[in-house]
């Protein structure tokens, strides 16, 4: 006899109940402070929404850099490229830019492949070591700074230190109380909380059996199993209807354009003949 291997169930990575009850405000009579408390939290995450669409970001605007390319662009398809037009204005404007560098070469003082002599060499030489020894020695002072300040120095790293692990504890204890409310991200989309099930203000009856019905068991269940990380979040996509294209074979295109031609000349005759028995 074989035995049959139980399959395990999936189990909840987080620890969000099952079954979650919601607040006193959320009762088909529940007291008034309480209900007003969840009206304000609910109005409170509808104007969130909103502010987080107001804030979401716009179309970057174009540049300048990009306003003036495509102006070029629509000016270069109207009037052309203009070629003999700015050649023109390039003589009459002034030298060309290589005469302007041929000048700029001549002023400048710069003297390639010169031997120096040894007087010039030998300045040179006492230059880089005069600056050696700066060097050297605002290093040497600025060691002897920092020696001084040693304690300051160990000090500061101590409170570094100490911030960062504040910092780290901060964010650890953020992630556990964000965890017990929201789940991790599991695939492409986030978790999305349905709205409180709140009653408005002229909606409370008081009475069980003027409560309206709300069928809301089954996503309450998928919403569950979602927030507790057995499923990942999923939208419903809409469906898409397939592009009717019409395929015609080899050599067929000339003998379906002469019948259609032929139906529609019949249909004229006809309705001339109906015309003319009138």
């Amino acid at each position: 006899q074989g035995f049959k291997k139980k399959m395990a169930g999936i189990k909840p990575l987080n620890a969000v109940p099952a079954i979650e009850v919601d607040t006193d405000g959320c009762s088909y009579n529940p007291p008034q402070d309480a209900h007003q408390e969840v009206l304000a939290q609910a109005v409170a995450e509808e104007n969130l929404k909103n502010f987080a669409k107001e804030l979401q970001p716009t179309k970057r605007p174009l540049t300048r850099t990009a306003i003036n390319s495509l102006v070029e662009e629509e000016l270069y398809r109207t009037h052309g490229d203009g070629d003999d037009e700015s050649d023109e204005d390039d003589s009459a404007a002034g030298p060309s830019v290589d005469a302007v560098s041929e000048q700029a070469a001549k002023r400048s003082k710069v003297v390639v492949n010169n031997k120096l002599t040894k007087t010039e060499r030998n300045k040179l030489a006492i230059k880089k070591e005069r600056q050696r020894e700066h060097m050297a020695a605002a290093a040497q002072k600025r060691l002897r700074k920092q020696v001084n300040t040693v304690n300051e120095i160990q000090k500061e790293l101590e409170d570094e230190d100490q911030r960062r692990e504040h910092e780290r504890l901060r964010r650890l204890t953020v992630k556990q109380e964000k965890l017990q409310h929201e789940p991790r991200r599991l695939g492409k989309r986030r978790f999305q909380p349905e709205p409180l099930q709140v009653q408005l203000t002229e909606e409370v009856t008081g009475s069980l059996r003027q409560l309206k019905g709300c069928p809301t068991l089954l996503r309450d269940r998928y919403k569950s199993f979602q927030k507790r990380e057995m499923i990942e979040p999923r939208v419903q996509q809409k469906s898409k209807k397939s592009k009717m294209y019409l395929v015609q074979e080899n050599g067929t295109k000339g003998e379906s354009t002469r019948e259609s031609h032929h139906a529609l000349m019949a249909e004229i005759a006809e309705r001339n003949l109906g015309k003319s028995m009138l």
